[in-house]
């Protein structure tokens, strides 16, 4: 399978806050989207990295044979899919940290 794209390149510049450090709580996770193509196939996987905790979201797009290859399309929806995908894991691992400090989870 040919990697067409690597990891993003470098860390992300941390943007300014708008509050006081001292009066909350703050982190940095790290996220990297990683996009490899192949035979109109666009494949995602995304990982998040809280410090506690790594999540991997996954998911393909793959070009219709009739309509016209544009890959940027295949990146974009392999991409929001595999976000999706992600999402759903962090939401199930936040409730079930929620479920073990007591807390009931709204779903």
């Amino acid at each position: 399978m040919g990697n067409r794209r690597g990891p993003t390149l470098g860390p992300t510049p941390t943007p300014p806050l708008l509050i006081r450090p001292e009066a909350c709580h703050v982190a940095h996770e790290r996220t990297r989207v990683y996009l490899f193509e192949e035979d109109h196939t666009t494949k995602v996987r995304v990982e998040l990295d809280t410090g506690t905790t790594h999540l991997t979201g996954h998911d393909t797009a793959r070009c219709n044979p009739t309509d016209k290859d544009v890959p940027e399309i295949g990146d974009e929806l392999a991409t929001a899919r595999a976000l999706e995908n992600l999402v759903e894991q962090l939401k199930r691992t936040a409730y079930g940290d929620m479920a073990a400090a007591g807390a009931a989870p709204r779903y």
